[in-house]
């Protein structure tokens, strides 16, 4: 593996974390809400998750990010199956707030769910490791009471 391929490998961790925050938290908004603030892994090879040390369902965010994957690694002639690791780690802290008159609505003030996201991938081919971080913070609004 040469350098080149390392640094495309690095490209990839950092678009997965990418990917991650910016639609794969999305997709999975309610369920991560419903658990609150907490640690989650998620094993891109064994299509696994873990949220505060405890088993986690499938996410629906998995094959996404499986599939984004896939996809970045086939110009390097990779498969999924060739990577000994692709572990990807989210530190998640969720909040709300009521401050922002742009949430006023007929019923009055709606509150907004934030998240703030501190986020690890690891890949690991043979005996090369890259890493990529990134943090981000993503807002939605918060459900309402039925």
């Amino acid at each position: 593996m040469d350098v080149q391929q390392l640094e495309q490998l690095g490209t990839c961790a950092s678009a997965l974390l990418q990917l991650f925050t910016s639609t794969g938290v999305a997709h999975d908004r309610t369920t991560l809400t419903t658990l609150g603030s907490g640690h989650l892994e998620l094993d891109l090879l064994n299509s696994t998750c873990r949220y505060r040390g405890e088993d986690l369902r499938r996410l629906a965010a998995l094959p996404l990010l499986r599939a984004r994957l896939e996809n970045e690694l086939a110009p390097l002639r990779l498969r999924v199956e060739d990577l000994r690791t692709c572990l990807l780690a989210a530190d998640l802290w969720f909040g709300e707030r009521h401050d922002s008159p742009s949430l006023m609505t007929m019923d009055g003030p709606r509150a907004m769910v934030t998240c703030i996201a501190f986020t690890n991938c690891v890949i690991q081919l043979g005996d090369y490791r890259v890493a990529a971080d990134w943090a981000d913070q993503l807002e939605w609004p918060a459900e309402r009471a039925a």
